[in-house]
């Protein structure tokens, strides 16, 4: 079922959901998906309990620039992919600073 709709182009007629091994194949079908992958306006989050950071596609950068309320920490840049698939941006370990409230 899953080689019919990707083969096809026909994700819609796939009514379950596609389980892929890696990011990096998720990525890539989605892309293929959509038929226009270099100017796609994707966003990725690490979680959607914390969306205090996140990462755009070069196609959202103008509404980043745009909107007050977010603002651009690093230049463009590709995906990156560790040796197992995985997403770099979601899988990275990152070192959270906690405060108090008395």
């Amino acid at each position: 079922m899953y080689m019919n709709g990707l083969t096809g182009n026909a994700l819609a007629a796939i009514k379950i959901p596609i389980v892929l091994e890696t990011d990096r194949q998720a990525m890539e079908v989605a892309l293929h998906s959509i038929g226009h992958a270099a100017d796609a306006r994707i966003a990725i989050v690490r979680s959607t309990a914390d969306l205090d950071e996140l990462w755009v596609s070069e196609a959202l950068r103008a509404d980043v620039a745009a909107n007050p309320r977010l603002e651009a920490t690093s230049a463009p840049g590709p995906l990156g992919f560790g040796a197992d698939g995985r997403l770099n941006v979601v899988s990275a370990p990152r070192v959270l600073a906690h405060s108090s409230v008395k």
